[in-house]
Parts: structure tokens; C-alpha cells; sequence
């Protein structure tokens, strides 16, 4: 669970931080139950990726919330995004570019499942939720541009997998289309329950 250093001692957490991290916990339970996950289903919940930034060092790299055996990795956030904007959340970004691009094996691959609930009253129902997260992670992909074709192009897997036989060039062209157009290809990671 986040709100640890590495050896293992506590972090002083503010109480919107523990509210936060109890609501992903109960998000994280109640979407294992539905998908009807096993224990042998599960590679690692709150582990490190296996690849990180280049640069610092392996116990600096992100951490992801669940990984299932087939690869596939779901980020939890119990959020008010209609409030504070994803774009204001560094950490956030950072572990999407610099954990998730550099790790999954294609777009598939990941699901980041915002909770409904904290959406509810200012977005009102889950289909204009949903849009609205869109329009949000547009903003940080426009904003991000760069690192995110860097984090993509530095992960060959992901590159052949979702690009296959486009040249850099091609695939930082093909990347600012589905960014400028919400085109599923890229955004359909986002869910909202």
C-alpha cells in the first residue's frame, strides 16, 4: 500500500491522502469481485514496474495498483477529477507516462478506472463522466506530448504492438491524430465505475 518508504516505515499521511487511499482500497475490492479474480489470477497488487524512467534508480520506478497474469494492469483512482483536474495531478502523469507507456505491452493492456462515485455530482451520469475523463486526459496528453511519444517509442513491445511498421515519424503523427480526436485506439484505457 502507498503511503510507505522503502524500508518499510510509515509516512505521515493528511487525512484527504487516507480518505483517498481507503476508497481506492474499497474500488480495488469491489473490481475484483466483479471480474471474479482469483488469487492466481493476480501477478502483484501496489508493486513496482519493471521499467522505469531512464536514469534513476529501480527503487524510484512507479508503482501500479494491480497486475493480472496476462499482463493486463488496472490503476484505481477515487478521485474528484470535475474539482481538481487530472491535469494538476503530477503524480499521477508521471506514473501514466513513466510507468504505464513504459510498460504495457499495448493500449489493451491497461485499465484506469476512475470511481463514479466521486464524479457524480458534477458530471452526473457515467457516459458524460466518461467524456469528460477523455477531455481531461487530452489535456495532459497535448500537454505531455513529448514524454509520452518518448515513453512509447522507448518501449518496443508496446511501439510494434500498436504501431506496426510505422517509423518514429509515423507513429508521433499517428499519436497526434488519436490525440486530437479522442480515437479510441488510444483513450479506451479510461473507465469510469
Amino acid at each position: 500500500m502507498r503511503g510507505r518508504t522503502n524500508s518499510g516505515a510509515s509516512t505521515t499521511l493528511n487525512m484527504d491522502d487516507l480518505i483517498t487511499q481507503l476508497d481506492e482500497v474499497h474500488q480495488t475490492i469491489r473490481d475484483l469481485a466483479k471480474r471474479d479474480l482469483k488469487n492466481t489470477d493476480v501477478v502483484a497488487m501496489g508493486s513496482k514496474f519493471d521499467v522505469g524512467k531512464p536514469g534513476i534508480s529501480s527503487n524510484q520506478f512507479k508503482e501500479y495498483d494491480l497486475r493480472l497474469i496476462d499482463n493486463i494492469y488496472t490503476e484505481y483512482k477515487n478521485v474528484d477529477f470535475v474539482s481538481n483536474a487530472l491535469k494538476n495531478r503530477t503524480q499521477s502523469i508521471d506514473q501514466f507516462i513513466n510507468g504505464y507507456l513504459r510498460n504495457i505491452e499495448s493500449f489493451d493492456k491497461i485499465q484506469w478506472k476512475a470511481g463514479f462515485d466521486k464524479l457524480r455530482n458534477g458530471w452526473g451520469d457515467i457516459d458524460n463522466a466518461l467524456l469528460e475523463m477523455k477531455k481531461q486526459w487530452k489535456t495532459v496528453f497535448e500537454e505531455n506530448f513529448d514524454d509520452v511519444v518518448d515513453s512509447i517509442l522507448s518501449n518496443s513491445s508496446l511501439k510494434q504492438n500498436s504501431f506496426t511498421g510505422l517509423n518514429d515519424v509515423q507513429i508521433r503523427a499517428a499519436l497526434e491524430n488519436w490525440v486530437a480526436t479522442t480515437d479510441d485506439a488510444l483513450y479506451k484505457f479510461i473507465k469510469v465505475e
